[in-house]
């Protein structure tokens, strides 16, 4: 029986941004570098923080991740290209308003 770890399970994207399994790490990578046109999804700056969603082809194949002010280092992860949009405009209107009720 053949078990495999998630965390080594890889992913590219078909040309509708579906995630499509990697056979190894070497197929994987070998997209990821002649694609980097595709790994940005989202990227904003302002006043010295940045919010950014890439995709990352991994166990948890997409993330966002604030870089610098109070929440610098946070990050989401999603399972889909469509969350992950969402998921960017989200984290920028909640950081815009300060969080909301569901803030820590």
């Amino acid at each position: 029986m053949e078990t495999t770890n998630r965390r080594s399970t890889y992913y590219t994207l078909d040309e509708n941004n579906q995630l499509v399994r990697a056979k190894d790490s070497i197929e994987w990578a070998l997209w990821m570098a002649r694609h980097q046109d595709r790994i940005q999804i989202g990227d904003w700056n302002r006043d010295g923080v940045r919010v950014s969603t890439v995709f990352t082809g991994e166990w948890r194949p997409f993330e966002t991740m604030i870089w610098g002010g109070k929440h610098d280092q946070r990050k989401w992860f999603y399972m889909n290209y469509g969350s992950a949009l969402t998921g960017h405009v989200d984290i920028i209107r909640r950081y815009f308003t300060g969080w909301g009720p569901t803030a820590s």
